[in-house]
């Protein structure tokens, strides 16, 4: 849950993907974003990503991820576990500071 408003944190999902340089697209009330496997290094899996932002009133809403990366093992977990930390990371740092996205102040979950 973010101390925000739901338009700031779909704001701050879509600087965050601008920022990344991924592909996006809506699916109903979802972000399903995916990387671009030519930008990777070899060594590392392209993660797709389904983000849902729900409101739960003027300053309060909650963001779900729900990331994927081919493959088993412990290689693709850790990518998968290391790249899902550091897209909730971003998306709350622009939440924080929708003009910079500076990280001066990370709104924390309730």
């Amino acid at each position: 849950m973010l101390d925000v408003s739901g338009s700031v944190v779909r704001r701050a999902v879509r600087a965050t993907l601008a920022e990344l340089a991924w592909d996006s697209e809506l699916e109903g009330d979802q972000t399903v974003a995916w990387e671009d496997p030519v930008r990777l290094c070899c060594s590392m899996s392209p993660v797709k990503a389904r983000i849902g932002v729900t409101d739960h009133d003027d300053d309060a809403t909650q963001i779900e991820i729900e990331v994927s990366v081919p493959g088993f093992g412990p290689v693709p977990k850790r990518q998968l576990a290391d790249r899902s930390a550091g897209l909730e990371h971003r998306i709350r740092r622009w939440a924080a500071n929708p003009t910079t996205g500076s990280s001066d102040s990370v709104p924390f979950a309730r």
